[in-house]
């Protein structure tokens, strides 16, 4: 009866506390609620079944462990906690099954309202876990290979390429001669130009190999997105283009980087819940 008491007490009295906005904690009513209802129980078996079971006490700490493994969603924390408090590992064994059983009976529910279900939902490990996702996706995953992206001849007129840039969705392009890449030529350059008016001032004297750009840090398929994230990074640069072998095959932007991640973090999140 005092076992039954102890439980229902430490019931009402936590929801109270905590539901009225008092700072009772949930930690140590746990452990309480969970030894007084393993207890009750062994005692419960000692009365039905004479004989059966020399000591009751066990099943306290078993109901200790187990109780706030369901209700904490930590049911290896739980195992060291009351092992640690008690300073008795004897019950390691029965407290394992006990606490995974009441881990899995009691679904999704938790007394940790705000408690985030993996560690890559936490705002606090948010930083770590981008750059580890991003290790894990390969620039071929990102983005769809090989690309139809028009390739420049060094000595074609800027105001040319200017109509031709125009209407494609890219905004990083090869520049080749006779098959050997020479470098690579953004949109941005060329409305550079047309911007500041000299394309009406020299006409089809200026060239793509004016304006191309030679020292630009390229990606291989293989290559993970955690180095085009540096690159990009460094560079400023909206998009960086693919390399294999002596030909350019694509282009990564930062907008394809973004969704890869993004795509990464939801399947992640997927296993979690459906784990």
């Amino acid at each position: 009866g005092l076992l039954f008491l102890i439980a229902i007490g430490k019931i009402l009295g936590t929801a109270l506390t905590v539901g009225s906005g008092g700072s009772g904690g949930v930690f140590a009513p746990s452990l309480v609620i969970g030894a007084s209802l393993g207890g009750l129980f062994g005692r419960g078996i000692q009365m039905l079944i004479p004989n059966s079971v020399e000591s009751y006490t066990p099943f306290i700490l078993v109901g200790m462990g187990s109780f706030f493994a369901a209700v904490g969603k930590v049911p290896l924390t739980s195992l060291v906690i009351v092992a640690e408090m008690t300073g008795n590992y004897s019950l390691l064994v029965p407290m394992t099954l006990a606490a995974s059983l009441a881990f899995l009976l009691s679904g999704r529910w938790s007394i940790y309202e705000k408690q985030v279900s993996a560690r890559v939902d936490s705002p606090a490990h948010r930083g770590e876990f981008i750059v580890d996702i991003l290790e894990d996706i390969h620039v071929r995953e990102a983005t769809e290979l090989p690309q139809k992206i028009p390739c420049f001849p060094s000595n074609m007129p800027v105001k040319d390429a200017l109509k031709k840039v125009a209407t494609l969705p890219y905004h990083c392009f090869p520049v080749s001669d006779d098959g050997k890449l020479k470098g690579f030529l953004y949109s941005e350059d060329l409305r550079a130009v047309l911007f500041t008016g000299e394309l009406e001032e020299i006409g089809p004297l200026l060239v793509i190999n004016d304006i191309l750009r030679e020292d630009v840090p390229y990606l291989k398929p293989e290559d993970n997105l955690e180095k085009a994230l540096s690159l990009f990074l460094q560079t400023g640069l909206d998009e960086l283009p693919i390399i294999e072998g002596e030909k350019c095959i694509g282009v990564l932007s930062r907008k394809e980087l973004i969704k890869a991640y993004e795509r990464e973090i939801a399947k992640r999140r997927d296993k979690e819940e459906s784990f």
